[in-house]
């Protein structure tokens, strides 16, 4: 494990049991790997470092007036490109440097950098006419190309797995392109946050930090990801990446950089169907996992298509650590119409989460006008009463007793078609028999109610 603090790096070969310090000068901003091993580290205040001893020993390359390294990438021959206050240098070797990039007024600076195995250089970020762009040069920075993205979300990070690139957004997106930066797709849309670094394993599995302290991968193109982020600080993580071994480093400003060696232990809960039902304006939630590792449990979201906020409605406990199916169900009752997405978040004892597919529903307007039977009845002292209507209409609700006389309003006033349900409180009125009746325009509907007390 690497820790930087204030330019020292703390580094631990037993998870974090025992630490070793040594001190290599400022604080790291960035971190890369080459294919031959070496570690490559951007500081602060003392420039491009490099070890070949994963860690042990650093030393300097040097690039002539130039103290801080925002961004590092290598290729499939070693190369390296390093950006600095919208700037790039590029080297064969690390000995030799060549601008071959300068930002002027094209950029807010540092920009992002990515560079595929072909040797083709990304560079990007927003001009100061606010329109996402990204600059590419498949020769080495003699020549460049731009691609936009004609949207006013901010770029927030380029990552290349060697042939594809991926770049996100601040709104959580990410896109990808498979032919340089020509054309670019939707991937998927982070659970939470924007990611501020992207990196990819050779297994597929793809992985973002982001700008809220979380870590979140995929194994399934972004259809579901999960969380990696028990034990870390909630802050903002400006970097993730991979060695040729597939541990994992994430970096911070400030905090540091950690390391990872044991990410792929952990196990999520396998849920074999997650399935919606539709009952007027209730909806039921069923799904079942075929295995549970320490799940706590989960919590139920739901999107409305009038919002574009995830909301909390509810949870449901999870059965710790099982190898049998459970199953689990969850009604939301009483909807407006319209239409609604859910998702199920699910979360470990250690706070590990992950999200499953979204599920969609529409709530239909009623085609007609219906007073539906009070449930109880008999009741004591409350009862629930509902309707639905087709049409926009003056409504009234009220009570009567047994001979006619008018007891209380419930409802006297203008409504939208829907579904309705209200409660009725009866704790004043002595045992009988009474009625509700509904008018709504031309519709009159009444119905008995029982109270015994």
């Amino acid at each position: 494990i690497f820790l930087n603090a204030g330019g020292t790096v703390y580094f631990s070969s037993n998870t974090g049991n025992t630490w070793e310090k040594r001190n290599i000068g400022y604080g790291i901003i960035s971190l890369a790997f080459s294919k031959n091993g070496n570690i490559l580290a951007g500081t602060i205040n003392s420039g491009l470092l490099i070890s070949s001893d994963k860690g042990i020993s650093w030393s300097n390359l040097v690039i002539p007036d130039v103290n801080r390294i925002d961004m590092i990438e290598t290729d499939d021959m070693n190369r390296i490109t390093v950006s600095c206050n919208g700037k790039l240098y590029h080297s064969p070797d690390g000995a030799s440097w060549t601008e071959i990039f300068a930002s002027d007024t094209a950029f807010f600076v540092p920009g992002f950098l990515t560079v595929n195995d072909n040797g083709t250089i990304f560079f990007g970020g927003f001009t100061f006419f606010l329109e996402e762009k990204i600059f590419y040069s498949q020769d080495f920075g003699t020549s460049w190309n731009s691609t936009g993205f004609g949207t006013f979300e901010d770029l927030m990070s380029l990552y290349s797995d060697g042939t594809i690139i991926y770049t996100s957004f601040d709104d959580g997106s990410i896109k990808f392109s498979d032919d340089d930066g020509v054309s670019w797709q939707n991937f998927a849309h982070l659970p939470s946050g924007y990611a501020s670094g992207i990196t990819k394993l050779t297994n597929g599995v793809l992985l973002a930090s982001t700008g809220a302290g979380e870590i979140f991968y995929t194994s399934d193109n972004g259809k579901i990801w999960q969380s990696l982020s028990a034990g870390l600080p909630s802050t903002f993580f400006n970097f993730i990446t991979a060695d040729v071994n597939e541990m994992l480093y994430i970096g911070h400003y400030s905090e540091g950089v950690y390391k990872n060696d044991n990410w792929f232990n952990v196990v999520p809960v396998e849920l074999s169907s997650f399935t919606v039902s539709v009952i007027d304006n209730d909806v039921n939630l069923n799904w079942i996992t075929s295995t549970e590792t320490n799940n706590s449990g989960f919590e139920i979201e739901r999107m409305s298509s009038s919002s574009a906020n995830w909301q909390k409605i509810g949870f449901a406990a999870g059965s710790g650590t099982t190898t049998g199916n459970k199953v689990y169900s969850f009604k939301d009752n009483n909807l407006y119409p319209g239409r609604y997405s859910y998702r199920l978040k699910q979360i470990d004892y250690d706070g590990s989460f992950s999200y499953s597919d979204d599920v969609e529903i529409e709530i239909s307007i009623p085609d007609k006008f219906t007073l539906n039977q009070n449930y109880p009845n008999p009741f004591n002292p409350v009862t629930n009463i509902s309707f639905q209507i087709a049409e926009p209409v003056l409504v009234s609700l009220k009570i009567f007793d047994i001979v006619g006389n008018e007891i209380t309003v419930l409802i006297n006033e203008q409504k939208e078609p829907g579904f309705y349900n209200l409660k009725f409180d009866a704790s004043e009125l002595s045992s009988g028999t009474y009625f509700y009746q509904l008018k709504a325009g031309n519709n009159i509907l009444t119905k008995k109610l029982l109270l015994l007390k």
